[in-house]
């Protein structure tokens, strides 16, 4: 790396201001290791030290479903994270209000692990065990909605949420499912999702994967111990 960048990058470190912030991100699309398209969406999502990077500021609209259209229009990938990234929040808002009334029953664990399973494919598209797996749940008669599309896009996912909106109980999903998608928090929750992904910083969705991978692998070692 270079030395002026390492300097800029451990003056942004020390004092975590976002100017300086903002010095090191122009230095690194100056340098070519930063485009300026991952820098707009992450002044797109509210990222202080991007906008003030870039020689001209990105607008944010104002309603969630104009910004996140706008967001769709930075890529592939950006577009699934954002969907996960919304899809996760509502799954999380419905099952805290089943909590809530208590009716555990009815937390929603299929949605949950098609969840993982996508961002699973994230980094592993044409994984045979996981496309596998993921047909035997598309042939499985059950109350979630399905598509095929899985590695292509990740709309399916909330596709899936909104099934929790045919619940037959009393609480009114379609209107939770609308809170935790429309909401400012809705926004805020996608962007903690890609700043730091688009940025290089770190990746949230990645973290998680490979997290659950640690935990799968140490109930692996404890079964083979207890199995012994």
């Amino acid at each position: 790396m270079d030395s002026s960048l390492q300097e800029l990058e451990r003056r942004y470190r020390e004092t975590g201001l976002e100017e300086d912030e903002a010095a090191w991100l122009r230095a690194r699309m100056q340098a070519g290791g930063l485009g300026a398209d991952q820098v707009r969406l992450a002044a797109l999502c509210g990222h202080s030290a991007a906008a003030l990077s870039l020689e001209r500021g990105e607008s944010r609209p104002a309603d969630f479903p104009s910004w996140l259209s706008h967001v769709r229009s930075h890529g592939a990938e950006a577009e699934r994270r954002a969907h996960l990234a919304a899809a996760r929040e509502s799954l999380r808002v419905r099952n805290r209000e089943a909590e809530l009334h208590g009716a555990e029953d009815d937390i929603a664990e299929h949605p949950s692990l098609l969840l993982e399973l996508a961002e699973e494919l994230l980094f592993e598209p044409e994984d045979p065990e996981l496309q596998d797996f993921l047909g035997g749940l598309a042939s499985t008669q059950d109350a979630w909605e399905w598509t095929n599309d899985v590695s292509e896009s990740a709309m399916w996912a909330l596709n899936l949420i909104s099934a929790l909106g045919n619940s037959e109980d009393d609480l009114d999903w379609s209107n939770l499912l609308l809170e935790a998608l429309y909401e400012e928090r809705a926004r805020a929750v996608v962007s903690a999702e890609l700043v730091p992904w688009v940025l290089g910083y770190h990746d949230p969705v990645l973290e998680r994967v490979r997290a659950r991978r640690a935990e799968n692998h140490t109930k692996a070692e404890h079964r083979q111990r207890g199995s012994r």
